[in-house]
Order: C-alpha cells, then structure tokens, then sequence
C-alpha cells in the first residue's frame, strides 16, 4: 500500500546561498501550524541536521548515496513519512529568490523566471543586515554551542511568515508521488531480558551522531544511555559498551581536561575490556592530548599521540576502508564506506607496527594510508560510518556489549577507576 505524503527539495546554486535560512524557517513556520514536518539533509553533514532538530522539534536524517544504497535511502524516506505530515530535504544546490534588494529587483527576476521557466515563484527573502546564524570553519555552529539558538530558530521562522507563499510551498510539496509502504521489523530482544546498555557521550564536545546510528543500536537490542564528558564524575559501572561520536572536543579541551576523575573512568575501563567505539573527536579524547595553539590539554591516554589542530582540515570527504586486521567489530577483508571532516593531524607519526584495523583506499585516515587504531576492545577512528550504509557496525556493537554484558569479572574490573593526582592544566 503506498501512502501519499508532501515531500519538497529545497536546493540551491552554491552554499551560501541561504538554504539552511529557509529550511529552518519553512520548519518552524509549518511546526507553528501544527504540521509534523520530518527534515532530511542530503550528504554526511551533522551541524545543519542539527538545527533542522532545533526548528522541526523532531530528528533530522541523512540521504547520501555514497554511504547508502538507493533502496536504503528510499525506505529511509518512506520509514519516517509513515509519522509526518510532510518532509523536507535541504539538499545543497532552486526557485525561492533570496538577497532580494527592492521590490523592482524582485519584479524583473519573478517575471524572468515565471515567463521563460513556467516555474511559479514562491517567495522572496530580502537582503539581511545581520548575520542570524553564525559560521565556524566546519560550517554553522552548532545549536548546541549557539547561545541563542532559538531566537535564531524564530528569525528564520518569522522571515518564512513574512516572505514565502507558505501554503503554495505545501501545495507543490503534495503534489508529490504516493511512497511504498516499509515493514519494520520489531527490535531484537535479549534472552535473559535484560538489554545490554550502551553508553553514548552526547554534550556539547560530542554532539554528532546520526539518529539511525542510534536507532540501530536499539534495534539491535541495546538500551542507550546518554552521558557528559564533561559533567559526569565517572562513567557508570553498570555500562556494557561506549560509543563515542565526533564533535568539537578541541573547542571544550579545557573542561574536558578537567574533569580528570571522567577521563580516568574511560581510561580504566578501556583496560579492564569495555568494548568502546570512537569516531573523529572521540578519537581525539581517547589521545594523550589536545594541541590547540601553544596550549597543550590532557585528554584519556588510551593512545600515545598527541592530536594537533590545524588551521586547515587535514582529512575531508568520502573513505572507503579495507578491514585488514583482527578487531572486535568487523570481519577481515570487509569493505566499509564512510566519510572524514577534521583539523587535527596525529603527532608523533604511529610507527609502522602500531595497531591498526583498517587500510586506507580512498581518504586521508590516520597515518598515510593506516586507519582504526586499536586496543583491547576499542577501536578509534577518523572515519564517521552511517549505520544504513554499515549494518554490521550497529550488530557487532551490541554482539560486544552482550558478551560483556555477561562476565561479571569483567564488569567488575571495569567499575574501579584508576584516580590519579590531579594534572596542572594548561589554561
């Protein structure tokens, strides 16, 4: 049975152009209406997804045809429209006019357009004189580090109001064709009826996280509990597995390096077999230290490398890695696709035998052309994978959790952080 759900591409020429503006607008805009309105991003980003969250009052998602096959995205799209009244796609190159400069300038494009294209024009959004969401080198920053985010929300939500054609907007986005009905399948359950709990550091330092990835682990049979790097004392006892996400650790070194007895928590149970899977600034936590400028910040110690930010990325764009070690999460000779976004090069250089999951084919990785470093149970990496694109991943994780799960001399070992004197922080 296909079900009929409005669906609208809001694109443009280049970035810049002020697409996320109206997305975010559109968002609010139709949320004040009491529309459900599910957004998507297209690509890996994590910061615009973000604040679509902020504005939609819902998850945003993913579709990239790198990281995902097109049937995956396909019931991804039809997965989440059972529950909304309409989706939204931001994709990132349409026919809202936007720096508008006086109403004779906008007369002269909407006839252009509507004459020789046949395309309606749907809105006109003026030349701002502020900035209402401000950029960092990886993009918008996110909401999470805006101090002001929602009144941001609702600059873009009352610019939508006042500018855009709103209900035209809705009635191109019904035009669109009725979506197959997705069967999805109930989450796995656990034996002994008690789920494996999978800890997830989400604060502002760690913050990018797909919401599939998520949903994966849960569908997988995992409860997922949130943790603060940089609030929590320690990590609690009671945890099976820790993921750890990307982010900007090296804008929160300083606090992070401060809450000393949380850093020693992680260290501890990473020694005593704690399956701990980290992705780009999670990797960098798991370092000896963060280097920014001539200050230097202790991070978890797992690894003996320091991580020095640049002021130019180091690794950007799609990786395809070869799994060509043992490890605890994927088989020898997998192929995984993912994608890498950092600042921060690796120091000293890893020596040739240091251990490493992955073989680089595509990308920049960690070392020339080495990935995934290893220890115990942990597997640290620059490369972000998304969990439709890797279902393995999701599995393996929670496989993992489940074993330790079971061993109570493991769980026990891993409840005594090793305390340490405090270290003299660099401020």
């Amino acid at each position: 049975m296909q079900k009929p759900c409005p669906r609208l591409l809001l694109a443009a020429l280049r970035g810049g152009a002020g697409k996320t503006t109206l997305t975010l607008g559109l968002l609010a805009a139709w949320r004040d209406q009491g529309r459900r309105v599910v957004p998507f991003k297209k690509g890996p980003d994590y910061i615009d997804p973000a604040w679509h969250c902020l504005a939609a009052g819902c998850p945003s998602h993913n579709l990239d045809p790198f990281l995902m096959e097109g049937d995956q995205i396909l019931a991804s799209v039809a997965r989440h429209a059972a529950q909304a009244d309409a989706l939204l796609i931001e994709g990132n190159r349409g026919v809202i006019l936007n720096q508008i400069a006086r109403p004779r300038h906008e007369a002269i494009i909407r006839q252009a357009i509507e004459t020789y294209c046949g395309i309606p024009v749907l809105g006109a959004l003026p030349r701002l004189k502020c900035e209402v969401f401000p950029e960092r080198h990886m993009g918008l920053v996110p909401p999470q580090e805006h101090t002001t985010a929602i009144r941001a929300v609702n600059i873009a939500r009352d610019l939508a109001k006042r500018y855009l054609d709103l209900e035209g907007i809705w009635q191109v986005a019904s035009q669109a064709p009725s979506l197959p009905e997705v069967i999805i399948p109930p989450p796995a359950c656990c034996a002994d009826g008690a789920p494996p709990i999978i800890g997830v550091i989400r604060d502002s330092a760690f913050q990018f996280y797909y919401p599939e990835n998520l949903e994966a682990l849960r569908d997988a049979g995992a409860a997922v509990m949130e943790l603060s790097a940089l609030d929590d004392p320690v990590l609690p006892a009671h945890l099976d597995a820790l993921y750890i996400g990307g982010g900007f650790p090296e804008t929160h070194a300083r606090a992070l390096a401060k809450n000393l007895s949380f850093r020693n928590s992680v260290k501890a149970a990473a020694q005593a077999g704690l399956p701990i899977y980290a992705e780009c600034g999670g990797l960098m936590y798991l370092g000896e230290h963060i280097q920014v400028g001539s200050d230097k910040f202790p991070m978890v110690g797992i690894f003996p490398y320091d991580f020095v930010m640049g002021k130019k990325p180091q690794g950007h764009g799609y990786t395809v890695l070869e799994v060509v070690r043992d490890n605890p999460y994927f088989a020898k000779g997998a192929v995984l696709k993912g994608h890498e976004f950092h600042y921060s090069r690796i120091a000293p250089d890893p020596a040739p035998d240091a251990p490493m999951a992955f073989r680089v084919s595509r990308g920049t990785g960690i070392a020339g052309q080495r990935e995934g470093f290893l220890f115990r149970n942990v597997l640290a990496t620059y490369t972000h994978l998304h969990a439709l694109g890797c279902p393995q991943w999701a599995k393996a994780l929670v496989r993992r959790a489940r074993e330790y799960h079971g061993d109570p001399d493991l769980k026990e070992n891993a409840s005594l952080p090793a305390y340490e004197t405090p270290e003299r922080v660099r401020l």
